[in-house]
């Protein structure tokens, strides 16, 4: 039986004999449910936005998006689209979302709202190192410097041979020292920041020694 989903309906159920008697009629009532969102997921995360996107709810009008809030400990509505997707800006670096989303079906009798897909869990990157700079030299060492990276927990250091960024360490500082160089070379250095789970950030600009 097709139904619309908010509204109720009711049915007559009667048994019939072998003997072709028939019983009295049993009523019953029932309301159609929206379905339950799935397939909610992260396409695309940047230290400050996030797109979500969801498998296609039948008969959906519209879809609710909150995502929860740690300080007031209760969950908030963030989002209306009437497509299955939305992007989410202004938040912040590194930090961890919880997001879950519903549909909703607009009936004569008001909208109806389905079960809320499982959540779902975003880490943003950190922030874009900044400013790396060449603080020293020695015929066989690099100091490296850069600027604090809201939300990171650490930063990696590399170096760039041949265009392929090659690691050689990380450190919870804003310094680094580059060891067992030669002194007849130059070289370049990028660095990139992480969080506590390891979502690493954009790769800064490249520095180059002389």
């Amino acid at each position: 039986v097709q139904v619309t989903p908010g509204e109720e309906y009711t049915f007559k159920v009667t048994a019939h004999a072998k003997d072709g008697s028939v019983s009295s009629p049993a009523t019953v009532t029932v309301k159609a449910e929206t379905e339950k969102v799935t397939g909610l997921r992260a396409d695309s995360i940047t230290d400050s936005t996030v797109n979500l996107s969801w498998d296609k709810t039948q008969g959906a009008d519209e879809y609710i998006v909150e995502k929860y809030d740690d300080t007031a400990k209760k969950w908030t509505q963030v989002s209306t689209p009437v497509v299955p997707k939305v992007t989410l800006s202004r938040l912040t670096a590194g930090t961890a979302y919880k997001f879950s989303v519903c549909a909703v079906v607009n009936t004569a009798s008001g909208p109806v709202t389905g079960a809320y897909s499982d959540i779902l869990t975003v880490t943003l990157g950190p922030g874009k190192v900044k400013n790396l700079d060449v603080d020293s030299v020695t015929s066989t060492t690099v100091k490296l410097s850069w600027d604090k990276v809201k939300g990171a927990k650490g930063y990696e250091v590399y170096k760039v041979v041949g265009g392929e960024n090659i690691l050689v360490g990380t450190t919870t500082s804003v310094s680094y020292t580059v060891k067992k160089l030669s002194s007849s070379s130059s070289y370049s250095f990028r660095v990139r920041a992480y969080t506590a789970d390891k979502t690493c950030g954009d790769f800064s600009s490249a520095v180059k020694t002389v």
